[in-house]
């Protein structure tokens, strides 16, 4: 179905599935700016929620922002080229991190 057009904003297409029970869904739009977002989520067997998804959007310098994601009984992981990834652990601090893990055992 269309969205409705406020003054000044994009008109976006917004996409529902019906609701499937145990809390699963999923939803998509986009948006006549380029902008769009789809997400779905499910129960997992242990009935934790479990959201995959990603959303789009052109920033003001004019690049095209992509990210994906997880979101879990472990956090929010998101994915994306903008996103810094986390440099590698030096090598002194994993030989520390192993040794304390012989020791502790």
């Amino acid at each position: 179905r269309e969205g409705r057009r406020i003054a000044g904003s994009s008109r976006a297409r917004i996409l529902n599935s019906p609701h499937r029970g145990k809390g699963d869904y999923n939803f998509s739009f986009k948006s006549d700016d380029g902008s769009s977002r789809d997400e779905k989520g499910s129960m997992t067997p242990g009935d934790n929620m479990g959201i995959q998804g990603s959303y789009s959007y052109t920033s003001p310098e004019g690049e095209v922002v992509s990210i994906s994601y997880v979101a879990d009984e472990t956090g929010f992981h998101p994915v994306g080229s903008h996103i810094p990834a986390v440099p590698p652990m030096p090598a002194h601090v994993q030989r520390l991190l192993d040794h304390l893990a012989r020791v502790n055992g």
